[in-house]
This record gives structure tokens, sequence and C-alpha cells, in this order.
């Protein structure tokens, strides 16, 4: 079982701190932030914290995003938050390229080392990491498109 940790305002600061860095962005929020012990974090609003210990986090909440040595990684649906506001570190990728990249290929890509937010038209996938050319996928198998290939 995962232990879940509120954050506090000024851990809520930190988070807020490497969102508005990494996106060149100005989010905050009220609303309730969860971390789990596996560094995922989770948004939830008109939460009664006394559920936490019999319901699962992900029933009630939103996963946003996960803490990793290289930054914050936002999920699908905190892509969808920040990628409106976000200035730098969009990666806008082609029809083509969304579609190989939604059913779990990397490609290779100029473009920064770093964490991306994937955009395709005016909708929000998600983050890749883009190291040495190439957009490394971390959509999880249960979300992606399943692409049946013609030999």
């Amino acid at each position: 079982m995962q232990v879940l940790k509120a954050l506090n305002s000024k851990e809520k600061k930190v988070l807020f701190n490497i969102i508005n860095s990494q996106w060149d962005c100005d989010f905050s929020s009220s609303e309730l932030f969860y971390r789990s012990s596996k560094d995922k974090v989770y948004l939830l609003s008109d939460f009664d914290s006394e559920l936490v210990d019999t319901v699962k986090i992900d029933r009630l909440g939103v996963y946003f995003g996960t803490f990793m040595n290289s930054g914050f990684r936002l999920s699908i649906e905190g892509s969808q938050i920040i990628g409106p506001i976000a200035k730098k570190r969009v990666l806008e990728l082609d029809d083509k390229q969304f579609s190989d990249w939604f059913a779990g290929e990397d490609l290779d890509i100029e473009g920064s080392n770093g964490i991306h937010i994937i955009k395709n038209n005016n909708d929000f996938f998600g983050c890749g990491i883009i190291k040495n050319n190439n957009l490394s996928n971390y959509i999880t198998k249960s979300r992606r498109i399943r692409v049946s290939k013609q030999l």
C-alpha cells in the first residue's frame, strides 16, 4: 500500500517553483496535493482527508505527475492543466509523429534535452523526455493507442 502525504504550503511552493521554472508558466493552486511513497503527485479537490487510509487515492483525484531526477514529469491530465499556460518545453508533434508516439514508440526528434509537454493540434498528451535527440515515451501501456501493423 502506498503511503500518501499531503503537501504542506512550503512543499506546494517547491512543486509550483519546479513547474514554473520547467515550463516558464505562472502556476499555483489552492487545491490539495498528495505525494505518494513512489514520488507520484495527486491533485484533489473537495476531499475528506480521513478517506486517505480507506480508499485508493487514484479513485478520488487526478494523477498529476511524478518527481524524477531530471525534474517533474506531468501526467496526461497534468499536461492538460499546465500545457495551455506553458511558454517553453512544449513539443508539438505532427499527426504522424503523434500517432507513432501515442502508440508507444520513441521518436528521433531534434530538441533540447529534458522533459517536454507533448502537444498535437490543440490538445496535450502528457510528457516525454528528450535525450540525445530521442523522445522517450512515458504513456502507460493501458492508455496507448493500439495500432495493428500491416505487412
